[in-house]
């Protein structure tokens, strides 16, 4: 296995940005950043990067959005497909809350997974809870999502990614 190396990324890291919306753009599973949603995420130490031994770029975690009711969402959980399967996203997740812990003490963290991060979440003892567990400001992006699944009337609303309870850990 790899060493990798985590650090949060910082305004300085620009390089890195494009490359990130490039690998949210291919992965057709998460909603893509773009550089300005990167940059402010550098600009606001909401994001971590994790390099190989060799000093580059193989994964990124992101505290994504802050919502009205103080939650915290961990995303962007990306990592370069050549390098997959070594732990980077692992680590990059471990990292970024981290970081949420100290920046959002006391504050609910979870995240929207795919069915590829699903697999991490558990992994690191991540809780499914329900789509009603979360405010209702959260599902506002699904309206834009290609993948938002159809809505039964009188339902709980149905999301194309799992919600996991990342506070505990």
């Amino acid at each position: 296995m790899e060493l990798l190396k985590s650090r949060p990324a910082t305004i300085d890291d620009e390089k890195y940005a494009s490359q990130i919306s490039a690998w949210t753009k291919e992965s057709g599973t998460m909603l893509p950043k773009t550089l300005e949603d990167l940059m402010t995420l550098f600009k606001n130490n909401d994001s971590v990067l994790v390099f190989d031994d060799e000093g580059m770029l193989v994964s990124h975690a992101a505290i994504t959005y802050t919502y009205p009711d103080g939650s915290v969402e961990i995303g962007c959980v990306i990592t370069d497909k050549e390098k997959r399967k070594n732990g980077a996203a692992t680590q990059a997740v471990k990292q970024i809350l981290i970081l949420a812990n100290t920046k959002y003490p006391e504050k609910k963290k979870f995240a929207l997974a795919n069915e590829q991060s699903s697999v991490l979440f558990e992994k690191i003892g991540a809780i499914k809870i329900p789509t009603t567990h979360l405010c209702a400001e959260v599902w506002e992006p699904c309206q834009i999502c290609p993948r938002k699944p159809k809505q039964e009337l009188g339902k709980s609303f149905v999301c194309c990614d799992t919600p996991y309870d990342l506070t505990e850990l």
